[in-house]
């Protein structure tokens, strides 16, 4: 169901390590704009014992997946999906209609409240047709020495681990291709030029 005909959807999306997090906080910092992030959805609405999805996740992949106190293991399912692609399709049909729907539920709340422009964050939009309710895509970009960089840094993962999960996500190629907007934000990348950029363009919007 598209929610254009109440206010502006726009999805900031970029593979793992390319920083969305510093983005959306410029975003909803600087500018005040709600930016849902799509991966606290899920496990909200996915992945917490008793919802639908996380019964079908335990069914598929079994009880070696959850912790002691019955959450799932995202790390050890990560390590599963990410070296194997049927996996990964199938967690995502588990998944990704359930995060949709309650990520469009708070769309249209917040329409009612008097928003008109919301943000979501999502790594891979296009799995996902997040195409059928979002008006535009911003691509967020680093280089991959940049992104591996920080997932060893900051999430101890290993190099290995690292172009598995690339290799898994869409490639620049099509991040760039359905992208309205890029903005780079490699390590060197300077603080206030994103801003004027963003500015710029959420300016432009309303202007339009």
């Amino acid at each position: 169901m598209s929610e254009k005909n109440k206010g502006k959807i726009i999805c900031l999306t970029g593979g793992v390590g390319c920083g969305k997090s510093r983005i959306s906080e410029i975003i909803s910092k600087e500018f005040g704009f709600k930016v849902l992030d799509s991966d606290k959805f899920t496990k909200i609405y996915v992945m917490n014992p008793g919802q639908e999805g996380y019964k079908k996740i335990v069914e598929y992949f079994g009880d070696d997946i959850l912790l002691a106190d019955g959450s799932l293991n995202r790390k050890k399912l990560a390590q599963i999906v990410f070296s194997d692609e049927k996996k990964l399709k199938k967690l995502n049909s588990f998944t990704h209609p359930a995060t949709i729907k309650a990520l469009k539920k708070e769309c249209r709340e917040l329409f009612a409240k008097g928003e008109k422009l919301v943000f979501i964050e999502s790594a891979i939009p296009f799995a996902a047709d997040y195409q059928d309710f979002c008006d535009e895509f911003w691509y967020v970009y680093a280089k991959r020495s940049d992104r591996i960089g920080r997932l060893i840094k900051n999430r101890g993962y290993s190099h290995e681990e690292c172009m598995e999960i690339m290799k898994m996500q869409p490639s620049d190629k099509t991040y760039r291709e359905h992208a309205s907007l890029i903005i780079n934000n490699d390590d060197d990348a300077d603080y206030e030029k994103q801003k004027k950029k963003i500015g710029r363009t959420i300016k432009e919007w309303f202007a339009s």
